[in-house]
């Protein structure tokens, strides 16, 4: 009988490998406990050019906001539509910390063969992970039209679920009709439908 090692290769493959083989074991990734505390999105509050005064928060779950603020276009380029450093985001963010919000970016992607490849996924992931970490977002939300290669769309969200949970950082995705709901929820943090 042959002892043998699961193992996951950078590009996410998985294999096994007979245990004599292995010299150095080396963890690129640590399995971090899954926080499933309910997430709730506060409908309304979207608008960081707009000025809120009142808000009606459940002390049971915890609240969030979402704002639109990336595009991923038919070119593969992050294209962002906030700029933390601009007086509406500044503002806005003084008073999600005022009334104990998060904050989530909504992804909204339009054409999805921008994940057909791992470099095209790697550079989404990394240009995306580090505009969050900017802006103090508590994660994103996906939201996908049509997916034209649903395969390619899971192994994005398998790698960039991941990168995000090491942060402290959601992941959110808005299911639409062609994506297989379990298959999404056993890979991201929440679903929303």
């Amino acid at each position: 009988m042959v002892n043998i090692k699961k193992l996951e290769l950078a590009y996410g493959n998985i294999g096994y490998i007979p245990i004599k083989h292995i010299s150095e074991e080396e963890i690129l990734r640590d399995d971090f406990p899954e926080d499933k505390t309910e997430i709730h999105i506060l409908e309304g509050y979207s608008d960081i050019t707009k000025s809120y005064n009142t808000i009606e928060k459940s002390i049971e779950k915890e609240e969030n906001v979402l704002i639109d603020d990336f595009t991923i276009n038919k070119d593969s380029k992050v294209e962002q539509k906030i700029d933390e450093e601009s007086k509406n985001y500044k503002v806005y963010y003084h008073w999600t910390q005022e009334n104990n919000l998060g904050i989530f970016g909504n992804v909204k992607i339009d054409v999805s063969d921008s994940f057909s490849d791992y470099e095209k996924r790697n550079r989404i992931i990394n240009e995306i992970y580090y505009s969050v970490m900017k802006k103090y977002y508590r994660g994103i939300c996906i939201d996908i039209e049509k997916i034209e290669d649903t395969d390619s769309f899971y192994r994005f969200l398998i790698e960039i679920t991941p990168r995000f949970r090491e942060s402290g950082l959601k992941v959110i995705v808005k299911c639409n009709s062609q994506m297989e709901q379990e298959k999404v929820q056993n890979i991201v943090d929440f679903v929303l439908l």
